[in-house]
C-alpha cells in the first residue's frame, strides 16, 4: 500500500512537471495513470473498509450469538438449577411425609399396644382380685376347720383322754388292792389302756398346732417325722437356720403343709425313704419332701385327685409361695420344693 502510495505521488508530480513544461501530451499521459491508480487504490480502499466493516459486521453478530448462547446456557443452568432444587424440595417433602407417616405408624401401633396392655393388664388385675379372693375364701374355710381340729382336739384330749387316765388310775389301784388275782389280764386291759392313750395323744396332737406354741416348730415337726416312720419307712428330718419369729399363723401353714406332704408319701406312695428338710433365708422359707416312693403325672396337678395335693397348694399361694413338685408317672420318686415368704 506504501508503495502503490508513493507511485500515486509520484504520477501526480510527473503530470505537475510536464504541464510546467508545457508538455500536455506527456502531462495528460502521467494524470491519466494518476488518476487509474487513485481510482485503484479508491476502489481498494473502499474494499478493504467494506471487508473490515463486513468483518465488524460479523464480528458483533458473533459477538451478538455468543451473548446470546451465553443466556440460553446460563438459563439452562438456571432452569436446571431450579429443577434439581425443585426435585429437592420434593424429596425432602417426601422423605418429611414418609417420617410423619412412619412416625404416624408408630404411634398408632404403640397405642393399639398400649391398649392391649391396658386390657391384658385389666384382665390380669380382675384375675388377681379372683384369686385373692378365692384364696381369702379357701383360708376362711382352713380356718375354719383348723377352729373345728382344735375344739375336737381339746374335747379328746381334756375330756376323753382325762377319762381314759382316771380309768388306768383306777384299775392301778384295784389290782394293788386284789393282789395277784387276775393280775395278768388286767395288765392285758391296762397296756390296751396305755395304747388308747397314746394313740388318743397322738390324733389330738395332731389335729391341734396350738401346741405349736408350746414345743414350738422344730419339735413338732420332729415328732411327726417320728411318728411317721415305721420299720418300712425310714425318715430323715432336717432343720436349717430357722427363725424363732415367724408368725403362728405362719407356723401352722408350714406344719399342715408339711403334715399333708408326709401323708401323701406314707398312704399313696408306699416310700421307702423319706427326707424332710426345712431351711430359712431372710423372709423365704424352704421345704423340701423327697421320697422313693411311686410317683404321678406332676404336669396335670389340676387332675391328681384324693392325694392331699389341693390344701397344700392352697396354703402355699396363703403365704404367696411358689411349688414345684418332680414326679413321673411309673417311674419311682418324687420331689416337692415349696419356697414360702414369711415374716423375718
Amino acid at each position: 500500500m506504501a508503495w502503490e502510495t508513493n507511485k500515486l505521488q509520484i504520477y501526480y508530480g510527473l503530470a505537475t512537471s510536464y504541464e510546467g513544461m508545457k508538455n500536455k501530451q506527456s502531462a495528460y499521459k502521467w494524470l491519466k495513470l494518476y488518476s487509474g491508480l487513485s481510482d485503484s487504490l479508491s476502489n481498494s480502499k473502499l474494499k478493504e473498509t467494506a471487508n473490515l466493516l463486513e468483518i465488524k459486521y460479523r464480528t458483533a453478530e458473533n459477538q451478538k450469538k455468543i451473548v446470546a448462547l451465553n443466556a440460553e446456557n446460563e438459563k439452562a443452568k438456571l432452569a436446571t438449577k431450579n429443577s434439581r432444587l425443585v426435585n429437592w424440595l420434593l424429596g425432602l417433602a417426601s422423605i418429611f411425609l414418609l417420617i410423619v407417616a412412619f412416625f404416624g405408624w408408630l404411634f398408632y401401633r404403640n397405642s393399639k399396644k398400649l391398649a392391649l396392655q391396658k386390657d391384658l393388664n385389666h384382665q390380669q388385675e380382675l384375675k388377681d382380685i379372683d384369686r385373692q379372693q378365692q384364696i381369702k375364701l379357701v383360708q376362711v374355710m382352713l380356718n375354719a376347720k383348723e377352729d373345728e381340729q382344735n375344739r375336737l382336739a381339746r374335747d379328746l384330749h381334756d375330756g376323753l383322754g382325762c377319762m381314759l387316765a382316771i380309768v388306768k388310775l383306777n384299775l392301778t389301784d384295784y389290782i394293788q388292792e386284789q393282789g395277784s388275782n387276775n393280775t395278768l389280764e388286767l395288765q392285758n386291759i391296762i397296756t390296751q389302756l396305755d395304747t388308747s392313750i397314746g394313740e388318743l395323744r397322738r390324733i389330738s396332737h395332731n389335729m391341734m398346732p396350738e401346741m405349736l406354741l408350746k414345743l414350738g416348730l422344730k419339735a413338732l415337726l420332729k415328732d411327726l417325722c417320728e411318728s411317721a416312720a415305721s420299720a418300712a419307712l425310714k425318715v430323715d428330718f432336717q432343720y436349717l437356720g430357722i427363725k424363732s419369729s415367724l408368725l403362728a399363723q405362719e407356723q401352722i401353714n408350714i406344719y399342715r403343709i408339711i403334715q399333708e406332704a408326709i401323708t401323701n408319701a406314707t398312704k399313696h406312695a408306699q416310700a421307702q425313704n423319706l427326707l424332710l428338710q426345712c431351711s430359712q433365708n431372710e423372709d423365704v422359707f424352704f421345704i423340701t419332701v423327697e421320697d422313693d416312693g411311686k410317683g404321678f403325672d406332676a404336669t396335670h396337678l389340676d387332675k391328681v385327685e384324693g392325694i392331699g395335693l389341693s390344701n397344700i397348694k392352697s396354703r402355699v399361694e396363703y403365704l404367696k409361695g411358689k411349688i414345684e413338685i418332680l414326679s413321673e408317672r411309673n417311674k419311682r420318686g418324687t420331689s416337692i420344693n415349696i419356697e414360702l415368704n414369711v415374716t423375718a
